[in-house]
C-alpha cells in the first residue's frame, strides 16, 4: 500500500511541513489567543524584516549603484 493511505501519526513527516505550518499565519482571532506572545513575535519580525529590506537596504544598494558607481 501507499504511504497516503497512513495517518499523520504513522507517517513520517518531512522538516518542510513543520516550518510551513509553524510559519503558517493565524485564521482567527481565537487561533491568536492560542498562540498568544508566539503570534505578536511572529508580527513584530515580520514587520521588522520588511521594514529593513524596504526602507534600509534598498535605498543603500540604490544609493551605491547610483551616487557611488
Amino acid at each position: 500500500m501507499g504511504t497516503d493511505l497512513q495517518s499523520p501519526e504513522v507517517a513520517p513527516e518531512r522538516p518542510l511541513g513543520r516550518i510551513r505550518r509553524w510559519l503558517r499565519f493565524p485564521r482567527s482571532w481565537a487561533e491568536v489567543r492560542r498562540l498568544g506572545w508566539r503570534a505578536v513575535a511572529a508580527f513584530v519580525v515580520f514587520y521588522l524584516v520588511r521594514d529593513l529590506l524596504l526602507y534600509v537596504l534598498l535605498p543603500y544598494l540604490v544609493y551605491r549603484e547610483v551616487v557611488a558607481p
